[in-house]
């Protein structure tokens, strides 16, 4: 895998920035300090892995001032495939991968081609800096071990140090020998410790518990005793006490009532009736001053509700027409857009179904070959194209087998002349045998018929039965057969794409190419008929709309001459300085002048020459219309409630002062007639005698509240009393009775709360007793934690048999496979340093690190600071990370290499063998050097091929 294009549009420092066409091999990036080289291998990262963090303000390579990130690069995989990928950085993350004719969208996900590659370890393998040529990150280094030894990254697999760490920790929450922590079973014996301490106590409070409930008996029945002797004390001194004083104050509020009884007859009278008049009088006239100006505001209202014309109302009464209308603007305005997109698409799917059928069909497309084409059924043309295949495949390998039967029936044909020479001989042997008689001739004749004899067997038992003709004339037959399958199989298929002109070549021998022509004119033709059904339906819906708004106009009174109306109207409110239509969608003002100086001048226009011509344009153009004549008319309106509002309450106000006047007048009549009927010599006289009436009334009324405040139960008392006077009851009582009475209330008082006390001791002693839980209780609580604890140290075992089971199998495991990567590591460290150091192993032990074995003494040296030089620790850990990226490359798949800086430390002869490492490394895989040292860049380019990109931000 590498790179050949590499274009930022806007990343970091890079904007507008594009790189040459990048060549295999070495690739040298040169350029000042702060260029640039940073950001463009963390540009090569994101189009790896998707933007990280994937949040457009805290991304630190989204340039200043611009809305988006945004990079793109081209990549070469190995199958010779050209892939390009694009990244963008908005409010969300945007990812295309393109491969040929294909886009998919990958977001912010990693490329399929690393994601079995984590971020971190490829920033720390294949990302080599000077400052990072150290040991990696623990993190990384447990990934790459796992990787090493688990032959992939797998999201369900963990480092065994961590699932090590998990089972201590939780063998420990169990159990633990010495003293640290809590573990479960420490805390399951100091239960077990403070349960059987309190079964003992139980027992104990059991016994307690049974003598408190025998002496709660007892003074409970003492308790009842004192309070019925309490209750008959208590009601001897409540009669002395409570019970005669107000007897006496109910008798001297009788008498006062009887004093002032005609008073309450004229109770209807204000309580100064004088004062009363002289206040009506004043009301009067000030009701009256009122009167006059609500019925002047009243007249000032009646014009504003007036203002409200009919066509206001038929606005409001179209008000949520209207509205929706307003809120399908941006509908409609995506429909006439989406229309003309349509349009597009089908010019250019038409465009493409005449290109592909120019160089597919006989002729070109012609559209009465659209439903010929869609009849074709491409799953039985795909299976009569499979037929046929293997119809000519069969016919194809019979053909071979009856020629190669034809050629070796011809070389035996010779063959056939052996039974009649044999014949002959055995024929003309008999003869001369048995003409010759006892001559030597006869002898001949013997020899000359064996011969024959011996030919006919020989051409029996060697070439009689392969030069048998009938298997040729059986495979023949079968040929024929075959040939006549294969020209049905062709026919079918004709049948099949009956009317598509074809050329006669394709018919004659068709191909898994001609279903894939024929899907794409299908597809196409789908492409064309959805988008034209779509195109019809937003054609439709835009009439709908039109004829809406048309509709709307005419109802409302906004045609021809209701526009004119309008728009003079609007003048006029906009030079009296009372418009204030606002929320319109017109962005010139908010004024009614301005919408008639704006749109309001096209949407006018448009109508003068009559509503039923109107446009698409001017359909928006309406809408506006529409809505500031409805805000216009809401105002109106609204004003003329708002007058309605004020008129109801004027009215109501008005009637109120109205009423009052006539109250107030009634009152009047009522307080004067009534006080003549009192006696008097004239009005003040009758005004006297009734207020001292009515004072004699108010100390009774006194004296009774401050009894019943003295006294809430006050008709209680007078209940009691009453009863007690029927019985005739005498109310003079002895002090001395009432002194005993008091005293020995008090001594029962002091034995009720002693025996209160001590009842409720034994209550709550008893209460507590029963809450702290029985003996039951306790026993089955400690047999459970007893259980418990027996399992607690089971599962621990099982817990550490585990830990040393997988221990030991990783220890096996990694003896097995880590070695190759340090002995790849210990090569590339010898060529670099001429084989003064040729091994790398890894430390035994709890901290990772590594040993470097020197190759002319054997010793084994820490890789560390203190041991070996800086430019030494920079080489081995270059060569270890080198090492790696032979095992972690993904899928097979060879990742390009960046290295940032790590050859100013190296001293000459060292520095020439790592240019011959590069080299070698330059032949498996893309190598990106990053430098702003100039004697670097001239001593690489003098000593490899390198292609030079140059960065000047």
């Amino acid at each position: 895998m590498r790179f050949q294009r590499l274009k930022a549009q806007a990343f970091g420092c890079l904007k507008d920035w594009e790189s040459p066409p990048l060549k295999p091999g070495l690739i040298l990036v040169c350029g000042r300090n702060e260029s640039g080289k940073s950001t463009l291998f963390n540009l090569i990262t994101t189009l790896f892995y998707g933007w990280y963090p994937a949040n457009r303000d805290a991304n630190p390579y989204v340039p200043w001032g611009e809305a988006e990130a945004a990079c793109e690069g081209e990549l070469l995989l190995e199958e010779g495939e050209v892939v390009t990928v694009s990244r963008r950085l908005r409010s969300t993350p945007i990812g295309m991968l393109i491969q040929e004719d294909e886009v998919v969208e990958i977001r912010n996900r990693t490329l399929p081609y690393v994601e079995v590659l984590p971020r971190d370890v490829f920033r720390e393998v294949y990302a080599i800096e000077l400052r990072n040529l150290k040991f990696p990150e623990h993190s990384a280094w447990e990934a790459m071990q796992q990787q090493l030894l688990g032959g992939q990254f797998s999201s369900f697999l963990r480092p065994v140090s961590e699932v090590v760490r998990e089972l201590d920790d939780e063998a420990n929450r169990l159990w633990r020998p010495d003293r640290r922590g809590r573990p479960r079973a420490r805390d399951i014996g100091e239960r077990l410790k403070e349960l059987r301490a309190s079964l003992e106590e139980a027992r104990a409070r059991e016994e307690r518990l049974r003598r408190a409930q025998m002496e709660l008996v007892e003074r409970q029945r003492m308790l009842e005793k004192d309070i019925a002797r309490k209750a008959e004390l208590m009601a001897y001194i409540d009669r002395c006490e409570r019970l005669n004083p107000v007897r006496k104050k109910l008798k001297r509020i009788q008498e006062l009532k009887e004093a002032s009884a005609y008073a309450s007859d004229y109770d209807d009278l204000p309580p100064d009736p004088a004062q009363r008049l002289e206040y009506i009088d004043r009301q009067l006239e000030d009701l009256r001053l009122q009167r006059a100006r609500l019925e002047g505001k009243k007249r000032q209202l009646e014009g504003v509700i007036k203002a409200c014309t009919e066509r206001d109302k038929a606005l409001l009464n179209h008000a949520g027409e209207i509205k929706l209308l307003v809120k399908s603007y941006d509908r409609i305005k995506a429909d006439q857009d989406e229309l003309n997109n349509i349009e597009t698409d089908i010019k250019s799917w038409g465009e493409q179904l005449r290109r592909h059928a120019s160089e597919v069909l006989v002729g070109g497309w012609k559209p009465e070959l659209a439903e010929i084409v869609n009849a074709v059924d491409a799953a039985a043309l795909k299976a009569g194209i499979d037929s046929f295949r293997q119809a000519r495949e069969q016919y194809q390998e019979q053909l071979n087998r009856v020629e190669a039967l034809r050629v070796r029936l011809g070389q035996r044909r010779g063959a056939r002349y052996v039974p009649w020479l044999s014949g002959a001989f055995s024929i003309m042997g008999m003869l001369g045998f048995i003409l010759s008689g006892a001559s030597a001739m006869r002898f001949v004749s013997a020899i000359v018929m064996v011969t024959g004899v011996v030919l006919l067997l020989a051409w029996w038992l060697f070439g009689g039965r392969t030069a048998e003709y009938g298997e040729l004339e059986l495979e023949e037959r079968r040929l024929a057969q075959l040939h006549d399958r294969v020209n049905e199989e062709r026919s079918q298929i004709q049948k099949l794409i009956k009317g598509v002109p074809l050329a006669l070549q394709r018919l004659e021998n068709p191909d898994s190419t001609l279903l894939v022509d024929i899907g794409r004119l299908k597809e196409l033709l789908e492409r064309i008929k959805e988008s034209s059904r779509r195109r019809d339906v937003l054609v439709e819906r835009i009439k709908q709309n039109e004829h809406r708004v048309l509709k709307l106009l005419k109802a409302c009174g906004l045609d021809k001459n209701g526009v004119e109306s309008f728009r003079l109207l609007c003048d006029s409110e906009h030079h009296d300085g009372d418009s204030n239509v606002s929320g319109s969608r017109l962005s010139s003002a908010n004024t009614c002048s301005d919408f008639g100086a704006g749109n309001f001048g096209v949407v006018y226009s448009g109508y003068s020459h009559g509503i039923d011509v109107a446009r698409q344009g001017d359909v928006l153009s309406a809408i506006d219309l529409l809505e500031v004549a409805l805000q216009e008319a809401e105002r109106r309106y609204q004003d003329a409630q708002a007058a309605k509002s004020q008129m109801e309450d004027l009215e109501s106000e008005l009637s109120r002062v109205n009423g009052t006047v006539v109250q107030l007048e009634r009152e009047k009549n009522y307080i004067l007639g009534r006080l003549e009927e009192l006696p008097g010599e004239d009005i003040n006289a009758r005004i006297d005698g009734l207020m001292k009436a009515r004072e004699l009334a108010r100390q009774a009324d006194s004296f009774l509240e401050d009894l019943r405040r003295d006294y809430p139960d006050l008709d209680d008392i007078r209940q009691q009393i009453m009863e007690l006077t029927q019985k005739d009851e005498e109310w003079i009582f002895d002090d001395e009775m009432l002194a005993r009475a008091k005293a020995e209330r008090d001594q029962i008082e002091q034995e009720l709360n002693a025996l209160n006390s001590e009842i409720g001791t034994l209550k709550k002693e008893i209460e507590l007793g029963m809450g702290q839980g029985n003996m039951d209780e306790i026993e089955g609580e400690i047999a459970v934690l007893e259980w418990e604890l027996k399992k607690i140290v089971r599962q621990r075992d099982r817990i550490l048999l585990l830990k040393n089971l997988i221990l030991e199998a990783e220890k096996r495991f990694r003896e097995e496979h880590q070695p190759d990567v340090l002995k790849k590591a210990g090569r590339y460290l010898s060529i670099i340093t001429d084989g003064r150091y040729t091994r790398l192993f890894t430390k035994e032990g709890q901290q990772a690190g590594l040993l470097v074995k020197c190759g002319y003494s054997d010793e084994l040296i820490e890789v560390g600071e203190g041991f070996l030089s800086r430019g030494t620790l920079e080489q081995i850990y270059l060569s270890l990370r080198l090492a790696f990226i032979e095992h972690l490359d993904p899928g097979g798949r060879s990742m390009p290499v960046f290295l940032d800086e790590v050859f100013v430390n190296w001293d000459g002869f060292r520095l020439d063998n790592g240019f011959g490492l590069l080299k070698e490394l330059a032949q498996q895989r893309q190598v990106f050097i990053f430098t702003c040292h100039d004697w670097l860049v001239e001593r690489l380019v003098g000593k490899l091929d390198v292609q030079v990109v140059e960065l000047q931000i």
